[in-house]
């Protein structure tokens, strides 16, 4: 005679259990019960497009979306980013440094190869180099066009006091040293402008002037930029009203981590504190193609507005056009003020296409540190 096994309450839990953690991320992605975001951004749906090409590709944009999409996913990040931050003080992220006083530097890009002065400049490159600015120059000169260059100081370059152990730089020539005294006296006729000195000089007077959790500059850091970078203008305009830095209001917010802290799941777990400059006399500026206010973002910047030109009424100088990158982001708002219209552009490059088209009074071309050794100029 056979006899039913019986079943006893903990492997109807085991059961239960297992059933329920299977179902919940697929509940999940139906549901939405995990409302909290990790990187501030939700992948839509792939749309299929038909044809052979929209089948064909329809499977790998599924998956994309599935992996991004998958339940509680975003509790999974912040977890492990807590963990791994907060109990095992060790970085979640490759691409992140865990500094002190909850600073974090990025790790990518050869940031720190650059810091470290692992690699300074041969002959070779920095004639690169010269050659490309001495190039610039020349032909904005042709047209008289006021060029201007500027390099935006990687973060360890001015707050290396909150880094670990170990990553101090070598007894090397830096890059940018090399390449700022080289123009200054080889290239007396390019305006390169170092912000270095300001930056350090005013480091600690209006709070911190890059962000904790972020890789850029914040926005106080880019007015301390800003006011080299005019008066260095002014040499060719002496009409611009520049406001020293001890001058203007300052306002302040606090607002999620950046950049950084997205890298390692906690951007939505961690704070920073945006400081705004406020103009004693402000001036409206507005994009050109609809009119509305201008309004940037200056932490965690993925992607600069494609084909922004702005339009300001007081500006005391015509047009101008301004090539920046990511770092450039927060010196918008405050080179738009000068310029009746400003032509803004996310390159590296020298666009002489759109410089004969704008033919603008003034050129401004900023580019972050690192890309001294992470990035290989070509003629132009």
């Amino acid at each position: 005679m056979f006899h039913r096994r019986r079943v006893h309450w903990y492997h109807k839990l085991l059961t239960f259990t297992f059933l329920v953690m299977i179902l919940l991320p697929g509940v999940d992605m139906i549901v939405g019960i995990d409302q909290s975001p990790v990187a501030g951004q939700v992948t839509a749906f792939p749309e299929f497009r038909g044809g052979l090409r929209g089948i064909a590709s329809f499977p790998g944009q599924f998956k994309y979306w599935f992996g991004e999409n998958f339940g509680f996913r975003q509790a999974f990040i912040r977890v492990h980013g807590k963990t791994k931050a907060g109990i095992f003080k060790t970085s979640p992220s490759k691409k992140v440094l865990l500094g002190q006083d909850g600073w974090l530097y990025y790790l990518d890009e050869r940031v720190f190869e650059d810091y470290r002065n692992l690699y300074p400049f041969d002959d070779a490159g920095l004639s690169q180099w010269l050659e490309l600015l001495e190039q610039r120059q020349a032909y904005c000169a042709q047209r008289n066009i006021t060029y201007l260059f500027t390099i935006s100081p990687n973060k360890p370059s001015i707050y290396p006091e909150f880094l670990p152990p170990g990553r101090e730089p070598l007894d090397r020539p830096k890059r940018l040293d090399q390449l700022q005294n080289a123009v200054d006296q080889r290239l007396p006729d390019v305006a390169m402008i170092d912000v270095r000195d300001a930056l350090r000089a005013n480091k600690n007077s209006h709070g911190p002037l890059y962000f904790n959790t972020d890789t850029h500059w914040n926005e106080m850091g880019a007015y301390v930029a800003y006011v080299e970078i005019m008066t260095e203008l002014k040499k060719t305009y002496p009409e611009l009203e520049v406001t020293p830095l001890d001058q203007i209001e300052v306002r302040e917010q606090v607002d999620n981590g950046g950049d950084l802290a997205r890298m390692i799941g906690l951007k939505f777990s961690t704070e920073e504190t945006m400081r705004t400059p406020v103009f004693p006399q402000p001036r409206k500026v507005v994009r050109e193609k609809d009119g509305s206010d201008l309004t940037v973002v200056v932490k965690d910047v993925l992607k600069g507005e494609e084909g922004l030109v702005t339009l300001c009424e007081d500006g005391e100088i015509e047009s101008a056009v301004i090539i920046h990158d990511s770092f450039g982001q927060a010196l918008i708002p405050l080179l738009s003020r000068h310029f009746k219209r400003a032509t803004f552009v996310w390159s590296n490059s020298f666009d002489k296409a759109l410089v004969d088209k704008e033919q603008p009074k003034v050129v401004i071309q900023q580019l972050v540190e690192r890309r001294l050794l992470n990035w290989t100029p070509e003629p132009e």
